[in-house]
């Protein structure tokens, strides 16, 4: 009897299993940076899911066949990539967009997708997302530094310059005086040098194209281009800050990394001088949890400083991001509604678990499908 109820319970499971479409990069990775990092455990996450009633299909983004398959009303979590000048990540758009065409249900949404390694595009989200206080940072944002340089004389001294892309603060200068609003966006936003020199060539030649034209009456058509095509964005400077906070939320868990600014600098992301809170922050830790309700998405980081007097969200991530404030955690802070409270819990964090529990309460309680 004990066997035959085991096995109707297998089949039952079976059957009422909701299925995830997982894709893979050309790495055969999942949330990988590179190849030097694996990513998350395949085995591992699908056991996990499967553990709380999901059925997982890993895919490669190059076998989704959208002539044979429809993946209408289809859970698909995917990879984004960092590959230098983003030549892969626009491949994996092209197929999320087909996605999206057919109906699937991305995780986390496209436009999330689309401002990772993309601060541009993760400022005009914040300039369009209705949450009004993460607006009290200002971005302008970009595409050739002649556009910038015809506003720089508008410009405060002691403005923020950020890349669109990079990590670890890579990229991100204080503008202090008006050489520096000059130089670092020229400097910064110069596109690939094998470019330029193409485009030098040109403006060389124009002249003789120009000879030839008024000799022959010949109309010469060439194309000019800028050399600095690197986008980037200019923000509101927040003083005297001593660093700020890394808060890593997976569902119900919170996990908070403090960081310390470097030496002689503004910056904290990448100085290396951060550790674990031993108890809540309640002001940080509430308005991460405010922010995870209005961003609406299963698992984020967000970079947030507090001057003492004011909350700000420096950048946000839904997909992609660094986990070592998960992974060398002891613990996690979890909001008890009841009383009103942060409460630390220890626990041995497992990322495949964590991925896999927020990502299943997140759908369960949405009801996307």
């Amino acid at each position: 009897f004990i066997m035959a109820r085991q096995y109707h319970l297998l089949i039952l499971k079976k059957y009422l299993m909701k299925k995830i479409y997982i894709l893979l990069d050309y790495l055969n990775s999942i949330y990988s940076k590179d190849k030097t990092i694996l990513g998350l455990d395949k085995d591992k996450l699908r056991v996990y899911f499967e553990e709380i009633g999901f059925e997982v299909e890993y895919m490669k983004f190059r076998d989704v066949d959208f002539r044979a398959m429809n993946f209408k009303g289809e859970y698909v979590i995917y990879q984004s990539s960092e590959d230098i000048g983003l030549k892969y990540k626009s491949y994996i758009e092209d197929v999320l967009l087909g996605l999206l065409e057919q109906g699937a249900v991305l995780i986390p949404d496209f436009k999330y997708f689309r401002a990772h390694h993309n601060k541009v595009f993760a400022e005009i989200l914040r300039d369009t997302l209705e949450i009004e206080f993460i607006k009290n940072i200002k971005s302008r944002n970009f595409g050739t530094y002649e556009e910038y340089s015809e506003i720089i004389n508008d410009l405060k001294d002691n403005v923020v310059f950020k890349t669109s892309e990079g990590a670890l603060s890579r990229g991100v200068r204080l503008l202090n005086n008006k050489e520096d609003k000059t130089c670092i966006p020229k400097a910064l936003s110069e596109t690939k040098p094998y470019k330029s020199i193409i485009l030098q060539f040109k403006d060389y030649v124009r002249p003789i194209t120009n000879f030839f034209k008024r000799l022959t009456g010949l109309k010469i058509y060439y194309e000019w281009q800028s050399k600095y095509r690197e986008k980037f964005i200019i923000q509101n400077f927040i003083p005297d800050l001593s660093g700020d906070y890394k808060v890593l939320i997976f569902g119900e868990k919170y996990y908070l990394l403090q960081r310390s600014v470097r030496d002689n600098d503004f910056r904290a992301s990448g100085s290396g001088k951060y550790f674990w809170p031993d108890e809540p922050n309640n002001i940080v830790l509430n308005y991460a949890k405010d922010l995870y309700k209005k961003f609406n998405c299963p698992i984020a980081s967000f970079d947030i400083a507090y001057d003492g007097k004011e909350l700000f969200l420096l950048e946000f991530q839904f997909i992609m991001f660094g986990t070592i404030t998960l992974e060398r955690s002891k613990y996690y802070y979890k909001f008890i509604e009841n009383n009103n409270v942060w409460q630390r819990i220890d626990e041995e964090p497992v990322l495949e678990r964590e991925t896999a529990k927020a990502i299943s309460e997140w759908i369960l309680e949405n009801g996307v499908r």
